[in-house]
């Protein structure tokens, strides 16, 4: 590809580019609101648990975005464009939603929030996995939506509620040991299988949602 094609395409990718920064962006304000903390601060003085919840915030929004780009073009880049931002709002709403599933009925003993600003990397780390796992899911889901919003919206439901299982579940899978409480307790290797396990079983689902 010489750089007469690929010049072109650059600039066209640019448009997209400023869309995934600003749902970056809109993401990040949203968890920081959350969080009622100033992220400087918490930068500045190590909160190990802001960046990784960060981390999956982050990778979980991008991508699901990606999702969006492999969607069919219209051939109108007003139209995909237009397109592009609102899907992108509905995946910033579905990650603020995941946040919250976390919060009220994964680790339901624990304000998240709270415990991540106070360093609890268990919490951060069971969080990565779910964002991550809410991005596989809409990734697949947007990518393949040719039947517009409520398919998308209806496997993202999905695939929450079969996190929340999933979660009930474990504690049928290690009896010698309650990984919600641990988590909740700051136990991060408790955090880290709970997040894996989110991220694996998030990648089963993305794989039957692109099926579908």
């Amino acid at each position: 590809m010489d750089a007469s094609t690929l010049l072109p395409k650059l600039v066209l990718l640019l448009p997209y580019l400023a869309v995934a920064v600003l749902t970056l962006f809109v993401s990040d304000f949203l968890l920081t609101t959350r969080e009622r903390s100033n992220l400087s601060k918490q930068i500045l003085t190590g909160n190990n648990a802001v960046g990784l919840r960060r981390l999956g915030l982050y990778l979980g929004t991008l991508i699901g975005f990606s999702g969006i780009l492999a969607g069919e073009s219209s051939g109108n880049l007003t139209t995909d464009l237009t397109n592009t931002g609102l899907y992108a709002v509905l995946l910033i709403a579905m990650m603020q939603v995941a946040l919250w599933v976390n919060d009220a009925v994964i680790l339901p003993n624990v304000p998240n929030s709270a415990a991540v600003r106070d360093g609890n990397l268990a919490v951060a780390a069971t969080e990565v996995g779910s964002m991550v796992a809410t991005g596989l899911i809409a990734q697949a889901a947007i990518g393949g939506a040719n039947g517009g919003y409520l398919p998308v919206i209806a496997f993202f439901a999905l695939g929450q509620l079969a996190l929340v299982l999933m979660t009930l579940s474990f504690s049928l899978i290690h009896r010698k040991c309650d990984l919600v409480r641990e988590v909740e307790n700051g136990n991060l290797a408790a955090g880290v299988i709970m997040g894996s396990k989110f991220w694996a079983y998030g990648l089963v689902i993305a794989i039957a949602a692109g099926g579908a």
